[in-house]
C-alpha cells in the first residue's frame, strides 16, 4: 500500500529528474495488480501465516496477549527472511527492518482472522489458505481505489503532474541565489554576475566536501540550451579573472522556488551541488 501511495503521489513531487511519464504506469496498471495479488498470496502463505502461528503457541506457552507474540513472532521471521539481503548487496538492518514493518498489519490482521472456524466450518490449513486469499483479496482492492483515485485526481487537473520550471530569459535568472555553505551569488538580467564563496568542484570530485575550490568575484553567465526530451537549459558561468566557464547548471524547483544544481561524481549516486534562489521581496 505505501508503496502504491508513493507511486501515486510521485508525478506531483519535485523531482530532478523532470516528469515522470506517468502514462506508462496506467498502461501497466492490470499487470500489476494480478502481480500485487499474487505477492499478496505469496506474502501472507509465507510470512503472515507462519507468523501468526507461531505467535499463537508463544502465546499459549508463555501466557502472553497473542498480538503482541505475533508481533514478536513477525520479527523473528523477517530476521530470518532478510538473512539473504547481504549476498544481494542490500544492507541487513534495512531489508530486515522493511520487511518487519510492512508484514506487522498482515500479520495481526492473519492472527484475527484465522484463530476460529468461519462460517463454512473450514479450520486448521484450510482456514489459513483462505485468510490468505482473503487478506490478498482486500490488499489488491484497497490498491486499486488508491490508483483509480490517483487516476481521477490528475485526470481532471485536481493534481497536477510536476513539471520543471523553465528558465530561458535574464529577468528568469535575475536575484540573489546561496548554496548550503555560505557561498551567494546575485545574477543580473543583463548576463553579469558577482558571486562570494561559490564552489567549482573538479571533474572527479565525489562528493560536496572534496575536490573544490572556492570563487568570488564578478563575471558573466549565459544560458545554454539543453537537449534530452525538451528538458530545460542551465546556465554557464565565466569569472572575470579569465578563467574556464564551470560546468553547466540547470535548472529544477518550482517557479515559486527555482533551483540550479550540478551533478557530481556518478550519477547514480545522486550528488548534486545546489543554489536556491531568494524570494522576490
Amino acid at each position: 500500500m505505501a508503496l502504491t501511495v508513493q507511486t501515486v503521489a510521485a508525478p506531483a513531487l519535485e523531482s530532478f529528474y523532470g516528469p515522470s511519464g506517468g502514462g506508462l504506469l496506467v498502461c501497466l496498471f492490470p499487470v500489476l495488480l494480478v502481480a500485487l495479488w499474487g505477492g499478496g498470496v505469496a506474502a501472507s502463505l509465507l510470512h503472515a501465516l507462519p507468523a501468526a502461528a507461531l505467535g499463537h503457541a508463544l502465546s499459549r506457552r508463555a501466557g502472553l496477549p497473542r498480538a503482541l507474540c505475533c508481533l514478536v513472532a513477525e520479527a523473528v521471521l523477517a530476521a530470518v527472511l532478510a538473512a539473504s539481503a547481504p549476498s544481494l548487496g542490500l544492507p541487513y538492518l534495512t531489508v530486515w527492518c522493511w520487511i518487519a514493518g510492512a508484514g506487522a498489519a498482515p500479520v495481526l490482521a492473519a492472527s484475527f482472522y484465522a484463530v476460529g472456524p468461519n462460517p463454512q466450518g473450514k479450520t486448521g490449513w484450510p482456514r489459513q489458505k483462505q485468510v490468505a486469499f482473503q487478506i490478498s483479496v482486500v490488499g489488491v482492492a484497497l490498491v486499486g481505489v488508491v490508483f483509480a483515485g490517483g487516476l481521477v485526481a490528475y485526470g481532471t487537473g485536481l493534481v497536477k503532474e510536476y513539471e520543471p520550471p523553465v528558465l530561458d530569459s535574464g529577468a528568469d535568472y535575475a536575484g540573489t541565489w546561496r548554496d548550503e555553505f555560505d557561498g551567494v551569488i546575485r545574477f543580473s538580467a543583463d548576463g553579469t554576475f558577482t558571486a562570494r564563496g561559490i564552489r567549482e568542484y573538479d571533474a572527479d570530485a565525489s562528493g560536496l566536501y572534496s575536490y573544490y575550490v572556492g570563487r568570488s568575484g564578478p563575471g558573466t553567465w549565459r544560458y545554454v540550451e539543453e537537449g534530452g526530451g525538451g528538458v530545460p537549459g542551465g546556465l554557464t558561468l565565466a569569472f572575470g579573472d579569465g578563467g574556464p566557464e564551470m560546468g553547466q547548471w540547470s535548472s529544477r524547483g518550482t517557479e515559486a522556488r527555482p533551483v540550479l544544481y550540478q551533478e557530481l561524481g556518478d550519477p547514480d549516486r545522486a550528488i548534486r551541488y545546489l543554489l536556491r534562489k531568494d524570494p522576490a521581496p
